[in-house]
C-alpha cells in the first residue's frame, strides 16, 4: 500500500506542475475506485471542472490537469490531493484551503478628478481574493486612465488580513500624474522624404485644437510603432537597422515630445546565385535562371530565399508532378565589408538529395560579419 500526498499553491503551481510526474504513481493499470471532496465553500459545479472520473484509468496527469483547473476558479489558496493505490483500485481525494473573501475594498485616487466608474473588477467586497483577478484588475484600472492622457499611472494594493477570519480588506491606491499630450514628433537619422513615411506609421500627433487633434498616446502602441519601423527599414534592404521611440517630458510637465532615432546602417545586397543542380536540362536551367535574373544593385531581404523557392518550385512543377529537393542557403560574399555587405544565396536543386539541417532554434542567423552558412558549404 502507497499513500501519496502532493500540495500546491497559488505561488507554488508551476513548480507542482513540473515535478508532479515524478511523484506520483506511473501505473496506467489502476482505475479509480472512489473520489473523494472535502470541501467548505466551493463552487457547486466543482466536479465538473475534475478530469478523473470513477471507473476511469488512474493518470498522474489528469490531477495535473485538475489542480490547474482548480486553482483558476480563483477560490482557493490549497489544493491538496491524497492518492491511495491498493492493488489495482486507487482512491484519489481532494482537499481546499479557501481564498480569504474580500470584506471591505477602498480605491484611493490621488490628485485627479477622474473616476474609473464601472469598469467591472473582480476584486470586490463578498468575492475571494486572489492575485490573479487583482493583477487583471490593475490593468483595467491602468489602461482607463491611459485612455484619458495619464501615461504615468501607477497603481498599487496593500492586502490587510482580519484576525482570525479568512477575510481581507483590499486598499488599492491609484495616482494617475499629470494629464499629457504629444507636443511634438522629433525623427533624427533618416532625410527629410523618410521622416514623412516615417511620421504617418505613428500612431499618434500633435495636438491642434484647431485640426481637433487630441495628442493623445499610448506606450504600447509606440512600442509597437517601434517594432514596425524598424521592420519597414529591414524589408529594405537595412538589415542592422536600429529603431529607438522615446517620450520626453518637455517644458510643461502635461507636454510630451516623442523621439523616434533611427539608425539605417548599410544595405544588403545580392551577390551570386551559387548553383548545385543535377535536375533540369541545361535548355530548363537556362530558362531557370532567367526567371530568377535580378538587376544589379538589389537590395538583398529577409524573405528573399521564399521568394526564390515559389519561384523554382513554380517552374519545376510544369516539368515533373513531383517537387524537387531543394536547399536556399544565404552566404556573406568573401568581398563584401562592413559598408558594402554582399550576399550569395546557394541553391541545391538535385533529385535524389536531402542536406540535413539543425533545428531552427539552433540554425545559424543572419548577422554580419558572420557567415550564415560556411558550416554547411563543405558537405556540397
Amino acid at each position: 500500500m502507497r499513500f501519496l500526498f502532493l500540495t500546491t499553491s497559488f505561488l507554488s503551481l508551476v513548480f507542482c506542475l513540473n515535478c508532479q510526474a515524478n511523484i506520483l504513481p506511473a501505473t496506467q493499470l489502476n482505475k479509480i475506485s472512489h473520489i473523494s471532496i472535502n470541501k467548505a465553500q466551493i463552487p457547486p459545479d466543482l466536479a465538473s471542472n475534475l478530469l478523473l472520473r470513477i471507473g476511469k484509468i488512474y493518470s498522474c496527469q489528469q490531477i495535473n490537469r485538475d489542480i490547474h483547473n482548480l486553482m483558476n476558479l480563483g477560490v482557493f489558496d490549497n489544493v491538496i490531493v491524497t492518492v491511495k493505490t491498493t492493488n489495482n483500485d486507487v482512491n484519489v481525494s481532494y482537499s481546499f484551503v479557501e481564498s480569504p473573501i474580500i470584506s471591505a475594498w477602498t480605491n484611493k485616487i490621488y490628485s485627479c478628478s477622474v473616476m474609473p466608474g464601472a469598469l467591472s473588477l473582480k476584486s470586490i467586497v463578498g468575492k475571494h481574493f486572489n492575485t490573479t483577478d487583482w493583477f487583471n484588475d490593475k490593468r483595467k484600472i491602468e489602461k482607463f486612465y491611459r485612455n484619458h492622457n495619464y501615461n504615468s499611472i501607477s497603481v498599487s494594493s496593500h492586502v490587510y488580513k482580519i484576525e482570525n477570519q479568512n477575510k481581507v480588506i483590499l486598499i488599492t491606491d491609484v495616482y494617475p500624474g499629470k494629464k499629457q499630450f504629444v507636443e511634438d514628433i522629433k525623427i533624427t537619422g533618416i532625410n527629410d522624404y523618410e521622416k514623412d513615411e516615417i511620421k504617418s506609421m505613428i500612431h499618434c500627433e500633435p495636438r491642434n485644437l484647431w485640426l481637433f487633434r487630441k495628442g493623445k498616446y499610448s506606450t504600447e502602441k509606440l512600442q509597437n510603432d517601434e517594432k514596425n519601423i524598424r521592420d519597414l527599414f529591414v524589408n529594405s534592404g537595412f538589415l542592422d537597422a536600429k529603431v529607438e521611440v522615446s517620450v520626453d517630458n518637455s517644458d510643461s510637465t502635461d507636454r510630451v515630445i516623442i523621439n523616434v532615432q533611427v539608425i539605417k546602417g548599410p544595405i544588403y545586397r545580392l551577390g551570386t546565385l551559387i548553383w548545385n543542380q543535377q535536375l533540369l536540362s541545361s535548355n530548363d536551367f537556362d530558362n531557370l535562371k532567367n526567371e530568377l535574373a535580378f538587376s544589379e544593385n538589389t537590395a538583398y531581404t529577409p524573405d528573399y530565399e521564399d521568394i526564390i523557392r515559389k519561384k523554382i518550385n513554380a517552374f519545376c512543377i510544369n516539368i515533373s508532378p513531383q517537387l524537387p529537393n531543394l536547399t536556399i542557403m544565404p552566404l556573406i560574399n568573401q568581398e563584401s565589408s562592413p559598408y558594402n555587405p554582399i550576399v550569395d544565396i546557394i541553391i541545391i536543386l538535385r533529385k535524389d538529395y536531402t542536406v540535413y539541417r539543425k533545428p531552427s532554434s539552433t540554425a545559424p542567423k543572419f548577422s554580419y560579419p558572420a557567415s550564415l552558412a560556411r558550416e554547411y558549404l563543405n558537405k556540397f
